[in-house]
C-alpha cells in the first residue's frame, strides 16, 4: 500500500462528494422552500390580523361619531336617522 491516492481513487472520491454536497444542497433548498412558505403564511396571518384590528377600531370610532351627532342633533331639536 503506497501513500498516494491513483487519480481513478481521485475521481471517485471526487465524485463521491460532489454527489454528498449536492445532496445537501437540494436538501437547503427544500428547507428554504418550506421557510418562505412559513413567512408566507405569517405574513398573510398577521396581515388578516391587523385588518381585524383596524376594522374593529373603525367601527369603534364610527360608533362615537353616531353618539355624539345624535346628542348634538338631540340639543338642537332635530332628529336623527
Amino acid at each position: 500500500m503506497n501513500g498516494h491516492i491513483s487519480t481513478v481513487d481521485g475521481a471517485g472520491v471526487a465524485l463521491a462528494a460532489i454527489k454528498g454536497l449536492n445532496e445537501l444542497l437540494c436538501e437547503k433548498d427544500d428547507q428554504i422552500n418550506t421557510l418562505r412558505k412559513d413567512v408566507t403564511e405569517l405574513k398573510k396571518a398577521l396581515a388578516d390580523q391587523i385588518a381585524g384590528e383596524n376594522a374593529s377600531e373603525i367601527e369603534e370610532f364610527l360608533n362615537e361619531f353616531r353618539e355624539q351627532r345624535a346628542v348634538a342633533a338631540s340639543k338642537a331639536g332635530i332628529q336623527s336617522r
